[in-house]
């Protein structure tokens, strides 16, 4: 019998996220690069991963677009490429600069942004150089956050990339070994000229942590499956059980895989500062960040305002409370939100604002925690 049959799709027009935690920049360090190649050098925003790779020549900058916009449909990505020195320390400078570039076009709206500079050996003053970075950002009120990708040198130690105070760096050194997968066919061009050897799985990371609500671990299984079918670390390199234990203990991110579970996974969310700092890992940070952002964006209209006095000098209770409540407007959206447990706004209504024309503010946050490991006891019982 004939038949006519329409159906309707789904899922072909993404929607437009209600605010800016997802845009993201990349940053392509490409050795031998010149004005001819991907961008000629410029920042470009996208919103698709078609009209992203349109303007790329290089495998591996596509790829890493295309990842991005996998994990994160509904993303923004700023994209640059920029020339990679062979001296570490202009590589450095280069990294820099791009960055920069990433920023200024987008008038500081990236809140990650993923450095590949695959075509180089990763090194502590490379990490260094991003911590700076982000640090004179912090300053300006456009915090970010950086996810690093450089190849791994013969002996590296392991130890030397985490240090006090790299709160704003994560360094990714997993790798999809698929076989058939698009990154074996980049690693099998093995093409020096744009470090092949070290393709990465950063693209798909930073689409991780541009999907991810700023509380939520890019490890969380149940909501990050990376769908690989084997994995590595960059190089095509197998990682055994006791080289994965000294590598989540350096802070560094991977990919592992669960018995019983299809797919692949990420071993944790760190950062490179040490594991006993508050902000050892993104959601730390980019929850906090977020936090800042929003309380600079409700207070910073209130700077050189006037603030009531009682006739002893202390503050009046109106000023106080519509100061508070200013200041903790963006905490309670994202206490709605479920991106924080709870906060307080507190303010000393006695400083002396006539000395110094100061009001200082104590903001205290409740983080959202983390199941990180889970432990469970069962056995038989004669009776319940």
């Amino acid at each position: 019998m004939n038949s006519f049959e329409i159906i309707k799709g789904q899922g072909g027009v993404p929607k437009a996220l209600p605010n800016k935690d997802h845009v993201s920049g990349l940053v392509m360090m490409i050795p031998g690069f010149n004005a001819a190649d991907d961008l000629s050098g410029e920042a470009h925003v996208y919103e698709n991963a078609i009209d992203a790779v349109a303007g790329l020549q290089h495998d591996v900058s596509k790829y890493h677009v295309r990842e991005y916009f996998r994990m994160q449909p509904a993303g923004r990505l700023w994209l640059t490429t920029s020339k990679a020195s062979n001296e570490a320390e202009n590589t450095a400078k280069e990294m820099v600069a791009a960055v920069r570039r990433l920023m200024d076009n987008s008038n500081g709206e990236c809140r990650q942004i993923a450095v590949w500079n695959g075509g180089r050996v990763a090194l502590p003053g490379h990490i260094s150089a991003l911590q700076e970075l982000a640090d004179e950002y912090e300053g300006k009120g456009t915090p970010v956050s950086f996810l690093y990708t450089a190849m791994l040198d013969d002996g590296f130690s392991s130890e030397e990339f985490r240090s006090p105070g790299r709160c704003n760096v994560s360094m990714v050194i997993g790798e999809d070994m698929s076989e058939g997968s698009e990154a074996e066919a980049i690693r099998k061009k093995d093409d020096a000229n744009i470090g092949s050897k070290c393709v990465s799985a950063i693209g798909a990371c930073l689409g991780c942590v541009s999907l991810a609500a700023v509380n939520e671990s890019i490890a969380w299984v149940s909501k990050f499956n990376m769908g690989y079918s084997k994995v590595g670390r960059v190089g095509g390199v197998a990682i055994s059980q006791a080289e994965a234990t000294t590598l989540d203990d350096a802070g560094f991110l991977f990919l592992v895989k669960y018995d019983g579970v299809a797919g692949a996974y990420w071993n944790d969310s760190h950062t490179m500062d040490v594991a006993t700092s508050d902000y050892s890992t993104i959601e730390s940070m980019r929850a906090i960040d977020k936090a800042c952002r929003g309380v600079r964006t409700y207070l910073l209209p209130y700077l050189a305002s006037p603030v009531f006095l009682n006739d002893d000098g202390t503050m009046r209770a109106d000023s106080l409370a519509n100061l508070k409540n200013v200041a903790g407007q963006a905490l309670e959206a994202m206490e709605s939100a479920g991106e924080l447990s709870g906060y307080i706004v507190e303010i000393d209504a006695n400083q002396n604002i006539l000395a110094n024309s100061t009001v200082e503010f104590v903001i205290k946050n409740v983080a959202v925690g983390v199941m990180r490991n889970i432990k469970i006891k069962i056995g038989y019982t004669t009776n319940i």
